[in-house]
């Protein structure tokens, strides 16, 4: 299925060096957890909210899932047989994002979605939007059960120190998951960490990119 997609959809899989997404990056749309989840899956944080669709192409969007996805696994390709837990916080969603929510994206998203090397996925959906539910409405239907299976509601109230005393009750499987909310969404240190993980991926593409070379 993967080579098949590269062929058919090339802008979905254009693999952009880092460099040419760090604006992008340092807006954190997504970050990619250091710590994994109880099971051993890395943890992957998709921001909607800071999503901006008057400024962003979906396929940017996706270059950027390429480039955190491709710096994990480069750095341990063991990862992908522990699978993936994606936290999809929805806090203001903004809602022009409706636009893309075409039958072909999504899909195609679906589709690129099914084609990653992981194992499975743990989808958490985490905090409330009111748009939420017609986005539901829109994807639901082209989801197979496989990965319908995999999604965990656990919609909160914005309070992320709510948040953080209640994800774990809510997923008995990854109480760490509390810890990741705690160290990522504190509002003193959020600066601090997310400027080291843009450094980190940086630095993490450009050993992966000599080791291609070398090699």
């Amino acid at each position: 299925m993967f080579y098949e997609l590269v062929l058919e959809y090339p802008d979905w899989f254009s693999q952009p060096a880092p460099l040419e997404k760090k604006s992008l990056i340092e807006k954190h749309i997504r970050v990619m957890i250091p710590e994994c989840d109880k099971e051993g899956r890395p943890v992957y944080i998709v921001n909607i909210g800071n999503v901006d669709v008057d400024t962003m192409e979906l396929i940017d969007v996706v270059a950027v899932d390429d480039i955190w996805i491709e710096s994990i696994l480069a750095k341990d390709p063991e990862l992908s047989g522990k699978g993936l837990s994606v936290i999809v916080d929805i806090a203001n969603y903004p809602w022009k994002m409706i636009r893309w929510m075409t039958p072909e994206n999504i899909k195609l998203s679906v589709k690129k979605m099914q084609s990653l090397p992981f194992k499975d996925f743990r989808i958490h959906i985490v905090n409330k939007s009111f748009l939420i539910h017609a986005t539901i409405k829109i994807i639901w239907p082209f989801l197979p059960s496989r990965l319908k299976d995999m999604v965990q509601d656990l919609t909160m109230s914005n309070n992320m120190s709510q948040n953080q005393t209640e994800i774990a009750p809510h997923d008995k499987s990854h109480p760490e998951l509390e810890k990741c909310f705690e160290d990522t969404f504190n509002n003193q240190s959020l600066e601090k960490f997310t400027h080291a993980v843009d450094l980190q991926i940086f630095e993490d593409f450009g050993n992966y990119s000599v080791v291609g070379l070398t090699s």
